[in-house]
């Protein structure tokens, strides 16, 4: 079952089968800076990101995205709200070269990955679920590896992370040639643990890390935070 439903005054189509966007899209496209080079969308789903990215920055976008049903779904939504002339998705795996911009040609990359290990806890059933949650079809090291290929000298690589594996993600990226400039931490109150964390890598780029406020989304009564209210536009 299909559900469009408007953002940001923009039309975005779900279905019932594939993953959903969730709170970690939005946080993390607000987080993003403003650039003027082209972008990429590293396991982009039905294209929320994608299309966040496209409505705030004047460049171009590759996508890619692994399930081609959702893959296609983010080509309706690209082009439903005029981005088809910006936006280029292709269904296929990352890992492989070709279904990538070509090397140094993009200024900001951007990945949702699936952080969970699929060797702890339960699983979803879902395939398609299970691919976006947990690293099976896709790891740190391959986002990270990507995005080093695609990146100009310089460029931006925006995450979603767990912040229990804040140490690994600092591995792999200083691994891949990276450097951590920013990293924001997200908690569901200002008296709970931080259960995300986004983060700001350069390619090539000087050691100097930035930790910025964290970002509560609730206030204790349980009513959303003004910054909470900022990003959803309510």
């Amino acid at each position: 079952m299909e559900k469009t439903e408007m953002l940001y005054g923009m039309r975005y189509t779900q279905r019932s089968d594939l993953p959903k966007f969730g709170t970690d899209s939005l946080l993390l496209a607000d987080f993003c800076p403003p650039v003027k080079g082209d972008m990429a969308d590293l396991g982009a789903g039905c294209g929320i990101l994608s299309l966040l990215l496209l409505s705030k920055n004047p460049g171009r976008l590759h996508a890619v995205e692994l399930d081609g049903e959702a893959a296609a779904l983010a080509v309706r939504n690209l082009a439903e709200n005029g981005f088809a002339d910006r936006a280029f998705v292709a269904a296929g795996d990352l890992r492989r070269p070709e279904m990538l911009p070509r090397a140094g040609s993009v200024s900001l990359a951007v990945a949702n990955p699936p952080y969970f290990d699929p060797g702890a806890g339960t699983l979803s059933p879902d395939a398609a679920r299970r691919t976006a949650r947990a690293e099976e079809s896709c790891t740190l090291a391959d986002i990270c590896a990507a995005a080093r290929r695609i990146l100009r000298y310089r460029g931006r690589l925006c995450l979603c992370w767990r912040p229990d594996r804040t140490a690994e993600l600092f591995a792999r990226l200083a691994e891949t040639g990276f450097a951590v400039k920013r990293l924001r931490f997200v908690h569901p109150q200002a008296d709970r643990e931080a259960n995300l964390l986004l983060c700001e890598a350069r390619s090539g780029a000087a050691e100097g890390l930035c930790v910025l406020p964290p970002l509560i989304l609730s206030e204790p009564d349980g009513s959303p935070t003004a910054e909470y209210r900022r990003i959803y536009a309510i």
